[in-house]
This record gives structure tokens, C-alpha cells and sequence, in this order.
């Protein structure tokens, strides 16, 4: 099963109260990541766990709940590609991969890439998010407000199948 197969299963998966990063669903992505259980942001953590029941021991995705360590992580990996926003066209960002968003003084947000269109607009899966796309609301939405232009875009993590 892919990263994004079940990134999609958990689409509507809220936390228990709107805000608090409270949740068992929640709990568990944010222990799996190496996070104390509970109230943390938990963006990271959602690709991580979704990482972890993909691909099981063979988890591609680096293990932390910080967005921007996962993507220092993810350069220094010899292991994983990433691209970075500068490269990132509609033909080469595929469903699965992972975006990384810097929004500045240590914050990031996260997603796991649906689709591209030919004019750059980004279709995603976001844990911690919300209608509007913020990073700290309290669901798992489906996206369509994300572009390869965004000014907060600091690229993809390339993660493949195992064979």
C-alpha cells in the first residue's frame, strides 16, 4: 500500500477536540513519530505514521515530528531524492511525494502530494489542517490551494514503492 493510498484513507480523521492536537488517531501518528503522547503539532507525524503502516519496517519517511528536520533529514539521506521547489515541475512531482512548506521561525507545515496540474496546482492530503489550509486546525482535509510557486514551497521528498 502507498504512502498516499493510506494518506487518503484518513481523509475527515479529526482530533477529539477542534485545537488541541488531542485524539487517539492523533496520539497514535505523533507516539509512532517519537513524540510523548499528545497536544503537539502533528502535520509531520501524519506522514510518518502514514509512512509507517505503507511501508512498515521499510518506512522511507524520516522518523520526526519537525517538518524542516524532515526535510534536512531527507537531503542528507543517501538513500531518498528529493527535489527542491526550484526544480519542481508538473511532470516530475508525482502522487506520493511530500511537500514541504518553510512558514518561517522554526514553523512548517506538510503534505502528501495527490496530483499536479498542468499549471502547477497543487491536489494534497494534509494532516493538522483545516478548510481555509491552515497548519494547526484539526482534521486530515483534501486540498486544491497549494501552487509550485508558493512562496513558502521549499520542495518534494521522492518516495518510492519498495519492489
Amino acid at each position: 500500500m502507498k504512502l498516499l493510498d493510506v494518506a487518503i484513507k484518513y481523509i475527515g480523521t479529526q482530533e477529539d477536540a477542534a485545537h488541541t492536537n488531542h485524539g487517539a488517531q492523533v496520539t497514535k501518528w505523533e507516539m509512532e513519530a517519537g513524540l510523548p503522547s499528545g497536544g503537539y503539532a502533528w502535520c509531520q507525524s501524519f506522514v510518518y505514521g502514514c509512512g509507517d503502516e505503507a511501508y512498515g519496517p521499510a518506512n522511507p519517511v524520516p522518523k520526526t515530528a519537525g517538518v524542516m528536520a524532515c526535510w534536512n533529514m531527507a537531503v542528507a539521506s543517501p538513500t531518498l531524492d528529493t527535489i527542491s521547489k526550484e526544480d519542481a515541475t508538473a511532470e516530475n512531482i508525482l502522487p506520493g511525494f511530500q511537500g514541504i512548506l518553510n512558514l518561517g521561525h522554526g514553523e512548517g507545515h506538510t503534505f502528501v502530494v495527490e496530483s499536479v496540474d498542468a499549471d502547477g496546482t497543487l491536489h494534497t492530503i494534509e494532516g493538522n489542517s483545516n478548510e481555509d489550509g491552515g497548519r494547526d486546525g484539526f482534521e486530515v482535509c483534501r486540498h486544491s490551494k497549494r501552487h509550485l510557486t508558493d512562496a513558502v514551497l521549499v520542495g518534494f521528498i521522492c518516495y518510492a514503492d519498495p519492489a
